[in-house]
């Protein structure tokens, strides 16, 4: 166990900045909540992040990033619930050979700051999910999903549908 440690510790440390590559993500989709959800709409979900990936032969990187979503409630176009998330994720993205397709699966946590008729609440909270990603020249056009929960005070899930971009930093 200890020599994968070590092992591990000197791949990463290895990976300077030459070879380290960076990326930034912006994204736009529709949030559905679920579980509580109960009365809330359909709403909007943007999302801004930084991917790095440290080690460009392993299919592993980390992404730090900003989401908000605006979660409506049914009869009522005037309330609306805003939730601003702070994340960091690992994300685990295997080339699948003869295709440039990136399919990808992702999962971290952070902190759900929830917004509603003025009062706020921050949560911990944990996210799941999936992508595919396509290089097209310089950028990456990326479909992605994710389960987002927060624990406390009570649970809350929602489900975003974002459909972005990815620009590798050269």
């Amino acid at each position: 166990m200890n020599t994968r440690i070590v092992v591990m510790a000197l791949v990463m440390a290895s990976a300077g900045p030459a070879s380290a590559q960076w990326a930034v993500d912006a994204s736009i989709g529709a949030t559905v909540p679920v579980g509580q959800g109960e009365g809330r709409t359909t709403g909007l979900d943007l999302m801004g992040a930084v991917d790095w990936h440290p080690v460009p032969k392993l299919p592993i990187a980390f992404r730090a990033e900003v989401g908000w979503d605006r979660i409506g409630f049914a009869g009522s176009s005037q309330v609306a619930e805003y939730v601003t998330r702070i994340a960091f994720d690992v994300i685990v993205d295997p080339p699948l050979p003869g295709t440039r397709l990136r399919p990808y699966v992702l999962a971290g946590g952070g902190a759900y700051i929830f917004s509603i008729y003025g009062s706020n609440r921050v949560d911990p909270g944990l996210n799941i999910g999936a992508g595919l990603r396509y290089p097209i020249g310089p950028v990456q056009p990326f479909f992605e999903f994710r389960y987002h929960i927060d624990y406390l005070p009570s649970s809350y899930a929602f489900i975003p549908f974002q459909f972005g971009v990815r620009v590798p930093i050269p």
